[in-house]
């Protein structure tokens, strides 16, 4: 909490603020420019968040700015039309809704970036893969008659 003694020096570095501004307006000539832009520096800020802008806001924005470097640099432009963005289509639920298409293009979109890191084809039809180290039906029963003969060779042994 300030105390007395901080309250009245912040009242008199105000005064003399408004008695510089006053300056500074006579100088300059733009009283009404010199005071909204000192009451901006001097205002608190309200809030601080994160503040979004639809796009056709910043479209209509970025084509006024457009058209005052235009006039400020001498060139006369036709205004330009302002794209308006497409409205969103939401669901029943109030979420947003993805049709069937579009949906199949992310899918296929996706495929092709898994297939990408896996280094394997982009279409999901391709030929699967060889398995490496599957042994055959053939070889199995190869193994299994060599261990049984190994067994029944050692069985004689013991006997």
């Amino acid at each position: 909490m300030p105390t007395l003694s901080q309250l009245k020096q912040a009242v008199s570095v105000a005064e003399q603020i408004e008695n510089l501004q006053a300056q500074l307006a006579s100088l300059v000539g733009g009283s009404a420019q010199v005071a909204s832009v000192a009451k901006a520096a001097s205002s608190p800020v309200a809030k601080a968040g994160k503040r979004t802008m639809s796009p056709g806001a910043r479209a209509r924005i970025a084509a006024a700015q457009r058209a005052r470097w235009a006039k400020s640099k001498g060139a006369s432009t036709a205004p330009t039309k302002v794209p308006v963005a497409k409205p969103v289509k939401m669901s029943a639920s109030g979420k947003r809704f993805v049709s069937a298409e579009s949906r199949a293009k992310m899918a296929a979109a996706q495929h092709a970036r898994w297939a990408r890191k896996n280094g394997a084809s982009t279409t999901p039809a391709a030929k699967p893969a060889k398995k490496k180290g599957g042994l055959s039906p053939e070889g199995r029963a190869k193994i299994v008659a060599a261990l049984k003969a190994r067994w029944a060779a050692k069985r004689a042994g013991k006997k």
